[in-house]
């Protein structure tokens, strides 16, 4: 198949904008974003870590985004399970 020069085979803008998230999807984009949080405050740390004994909130900064990527990773984990059951009780 050959393509037109010009032609763009995305879709227009319009297909590109989604619904709202559930809370499923939500807690993901939390996550997702947290961890994102967590990685530059972790490259952070070391970063400071090499021009000396850094300060204790640096040394510390990683640990509340660790904490809300523990929370919601278990929520997730878990909720796997719940909803496994609750589609078994439905079936059975």
């Amino acid at each position: 198949m050959q393509h037109k020069r010009g032609v763009s085979d995305t879709p227009p803008l319009d297909d590109l904008m989604e619904e709202p998230l559930s809370w499923n999807g939500r807690i993901r984009q939390f996550h997702r974003w947290t961890g994102i949080v967590f990685t530059a405050t972790v490259i952070a740390n070391f970063a400071t870590m090499t021009q000396g004994t850094p300060p204790s909130w640096v040394t510390y900064s990683p640990l509340p985004p660790l904490f809300l990527l523990m929370f919601s990773g278990l929520f997730m984990f878990g909720q796997h399970y719940v909803s496994g059951r609750r589609t078994a009780v439905r079936e059975g």
